[in-house]
């Protein structure tokens, strides 16, 4: 297994293709750091990176964070500053890219499709989301605190209300995936920007970097910290 700082992306950058996906080592280290909590993710399906458990119930898949996207050209239509952003900024890109390939940087959600798209596809393709994390995060306390009645991924989410009731509460969900430091001392999602959508200049996509990085460097330590614990990964240590 690689070491706990290994970018699983890198192999895949250049070639437009998604590591969570296809890399058959982020899908052993998924495999080992959510099977060691008790998550039944049963069988790799067809060599993919999908899990299923015996049942068929339970069929997940990692999914990439907008930290990641935004530094490649998934979105460089809507931000066309997005190269000079990346020019000027080159130390705190390059750090972003290393800690947003490695299994901090991936949750996983239900894949198989129920009629009205994945998690994974919706929450990238509903721009009041974008594949911004807090945003997801956001509609997802919705579902368990039922504070809302309307928010744009209500329908997604209720389809696989199943999966979520496999935790207690969102606090609960947020533990199990190392999510403390998206959230405040209160258990509510501290967003990056209090409007949805991407980045809508240089200054805000720097900014959106910025503030990913300091919660990925927190949930890698999360991870690891876990990882020493439970005997996880080779070297776990930062």
């Amino acid at each position: 297994m690689k070491n706990i700082n290994h970018n699983y992306w890198t192999a895949y950058k250049n070639r437009g293709e998604d590591a969570d996906l296809l890399n058959p080592d982020l899908r052993n280290a998924m495999n080992q750091l959510y099977e060691a909590k008790g998550f039944d993710f049963g069988k790799i399906e067809n060599g993919v990176l999908r899990y299923a458990s015996a049942d068929k119930r339970f069929h997940c898949s990692p999914d990439a964070y907008s930290t990641y996207t935004s530094l490649t050209d998934n979105y460089i239509k809507a931000m066309p500053f997005r190269s000079a952003a990346l020019s000027e900024n080159k130390q705190l890109s390059e750090e972003l890219k290393a800690i947003a390939g490695t299994v901090a940087g991936e949750l996983f959600f239900p894949c198989h499709s129920r009629g009205l798209g994945t998690i994974n596809q919706n929450r990238g393709t509903f721009k009041k989301i974008s594949d911004r994390i807090d945003l997801t995060l956001l509609n997802i306390k919705y579902f368990y605190d039922k504070s809302k009645t309307e928010y744009p991924l209500k329908e997604t989410l209720e389809q696989y209300a199943y999966f979520f009731h496999c935790f207690a509460d969102f606090q609960d969900y947020i533990a199990y995936n190392f999510l403390q430091d998206f959230c405040d001392g209160n258990g509510d999602v501290s967003l990056w920007k209090d409007k949805n959508g991407l980045p809508e200049n240089e200054k805000e996509l720097i900014s959106f970097w910025q503030w990913s990085l300091e919660r990925l460097q927190k949930r890698l330590n999360r991870i690891n910290q876990y990882a020493i614990q439970n005997g996880l990964f080779d070297n776990a240590n930062l």
